[in-house]
């Protein structure tokens, strides 16, 4: 018997030992493992799963009667809200293993839009310096590296309640995207260019900070945006009853 036979033997062996594809356990049968795709493909599915077209509305004042305090803006318009809030957790493929989660989280962060709202009214008897907001604990449970790659976080406040300003800013390249007011019943006001040149001042002054330093400073320039005066729970300036208040993520907070 020659080298060559004695070779084609064994192989032929191997071969009726190993499970044909029509068999259960086959590789016809067998379920394909995220972890055995190509990371191009894996990225494509992370899209699907991690980006979501609507904003993530993160610290915004809810309704929920177990957990009032001292009330916010939204009381005003029982009823008319569609839009949920979204203080979600990162999402749980983050969560299956470390691979997945160096590889969707980033994505989470660069591609999703992050709108930061503090919409209750301030506590008068507290007469000290900043008031904790609504959104600082997600600042805080953030890791401090993915504010360098965001690219869509937005300051949701009031000019002068109902009156709402924008401030969308890309961290990632350090520049003003938006900036934007209008009322509560979707009439867009006039902005002065002052504004906006401030934003990008304050994000160029920023320019050799990481994200999250660029972002603070940001929420320190504007914070008079979240600091809503019970005052004006009677009697808000430029409300109207004669007018139904718009609808939407731009007006549920």
């Amino acid at each position: 018997m020659t080298i060559q036979s004695i070779r084609r033997s064994k192989r032929l062996k191997r071969q009726a030992r190993s499970p044909t594809t029509d068999s259960p356990n086959g590789p016809a049968n067998r379920q394909a493992s995220l972890l055995g795709l190509s990371p191009e493909l894996r990225l494509q599915i992370y899209q699907d799963i991690v980006v979501d077209e609507r904003p993530f509305m993160i610290g915004r004042y809810q309704e929920d009667t177990k957990n009032k305090t001292r009330g916010g803006p939204r009381d005003f318009y029982l009823g008319k809200h569609t839009v949920r809030r979204d203080d979600r957790p990162h999402p749980p493929i983050t969560r299956v293993c470390r691979l997945l989660r160096e590889e969707a989280l980033p994505l989470y962060y660069q591609e999703n839009h992050f709108w930061l709202i503090h919409n209750e009214f301030r506590n008068e008897d507290d007469h000290g310096g900043r008031q904790s907001r609504c959104f600082d604990a997600w600042l805080a449970q953030t890791p401090s590296r993915m504010f360098n790659i965001m690219r869509h976080v937005s300051l949701c406040g009031y000019a002068a309640w109902p009156n709402r300003i924008m401030i969308t800013v890309d961290l990632k390249s350090r520049k003003a995207v938006a900036v934007k007011e209008y009322s509560t019943y979707g009439d867009q006001l006039p902005l002065h260019r002052d504004e906006v040149r401030s934003v990008e001042e304050t994000l160029e002054r920023s320019s050799r900070k990481d994200g999250l330093a660029a972002l603070k400073a940001l929420l320190v320039e504007y914070d008079w945006m979240f600091d809503l005066h019970t005052q004006h729970i009677s009697a808000p300036p430029g409300m109207s009853r004669l007018r139904k208040p718009m609808e939407g993520p731009e007006y549920d907070w």
